[in-house]
């Protein structure tokens, strides 16, 4: 608790922060707060890239990747000539930068906070809870929609799917343990090497009625044998969320996307009134956020100010020869 009434101290800043792990550890009373971050998780799990450089608290920083391109080399019958010539080799780069920002902000009076059956650290770590809910569904979304505008175009063309643009459309009556053969060929076709899906809704309760049978009937233990040649990812509310009323599901290579993210207050400071500093979201510990808190008196009432910022980015992998080829391809049930 504070020593004083509107002021915030370390130990009390501390305080809510243990009350936050102690309500997540709760499980009646987690469940409002467990957020729905599915999408955001199967990047983070399946990203490769390294951006350590641009996490530096201490200053925005840029980083460009060069690579080497010398795609047309052909193969010809040997000559006696002997002038040497060849394909003069090439480079391409990419430059990354951290250039989102999101915030949340919320505040509390100190006469609700002496007259609540609830402590202080009770309900600030409570609002805290419901922020973090709300980022981290917020940037779920933003994973699939990074992953549906980055969708590149399917080198497999017949078979289930029909290839429009980025989108291959395949037939609702497709949509079981056969395409999983499909999926694979697509894969190989595209030059993925470590392919996984993520999903909506789509094959999603076939899936699971396969996984529960597979050990009580053959049948049903041969189909879940078909879904058990790709890894895969479910995110039911927000894959449907963000292409309603489209059903798509994605193929992925894994390393193609990564989601980088920074703070600027990793030791807590004083900035003038304000106190600044982060801490890590309860449901993933791996990610971070900054905090601004300050306190000021208004009509005579002490208000307790808090400002949530998140900034962060979403990467994708640098294209080889075939700009068509990103990593990531769309699959849509017609």
């Amino acid at each position: 608790m504070s020593s004083t009434p509107g002021t915030f101290t370390c130990s009390a800043l501390a305080d809510i922060i243990l009350k936050k792990e102690e309500i997540w550890l709760n499980d009646q009373v987690n469940k409002d707060y467990i957020p729905r971050a599915g999408a955001l998780n199967t990047v983070l799990e399946n990203q490769t890239a390294k951006f350590e450089i641009l996490k530096d608290p201490k200053k925005d920083k840029s980083i460009k990747v060069y690579w080497p391109t010398a795609c047309s080399l052909e193969v010809a019958d040997c000559s006696n000539d002997c002038t040497l010539e060849g394909t003069e080799a090439g480079s391409d780069c990419e430059e990354y930068i951290i250039g989102e920002c999101k915030t949340i902000t919320f505040k509390v009076a100190e006469k609700e906070l002496r007259s609540n059956f609830l402590n202080k650290e009770d309900i600030i770590a409570k609002q805290f809870l419901r922020a973090e809910k709300s980022f981290l569904e917020y940037l779920a979304g933003q994973s699939v929609a990074f992953i549906d505008a980055n969708a590149g175009t399917n080198q497999m063309t017949g078979f289930q799917g029909t290839v429009a643009g980025t989108t291959t459309s395949i037939g609702a009556s497709n949509w079981n343990e056969d395409l999983f053969a499909y999926f694979n060929q697509a894969a190989t076709m595209n030059n993925f090497t470590n392919p996984f899906m993520l999903s909506g809704s789509l094959l999603f309760q076939a899936n699971y009625r396969n996984m529960v049978m597979a050990g009580k009937d053959t049948e049903y233990a041969a189909k879940y044998a078909m879904f058990e040649t790709l890894k895969k990812y479910f995110d039911q509310y927000n894959v449907d969320r963000i292409n309603t009323p489209s059903k798509r599901a994605y193929l992925i290579d894994r390393g193609a996307l990564a989601f980088v993210s920074k703070i600027y207050y990793p030791d807590m400071v004083q900035y003038h009134d304000d106190t600044r500093y982060s801490q890590a979201f309860a449901a993933i510990p791996s990610l971070s956020y900054d905090v601004i808190t300050t306190n000021r008196c208004v009509e005579n009432e002490i208000w307790h100010y808090f400002r949530l910022q998140m900034n962060y980015d979403y990467f994708l992998n640098p294209l080889g020869c075939n700009s068509d080829i990103t990593g990531v391809l769309k699959f849509e049930c017609a």
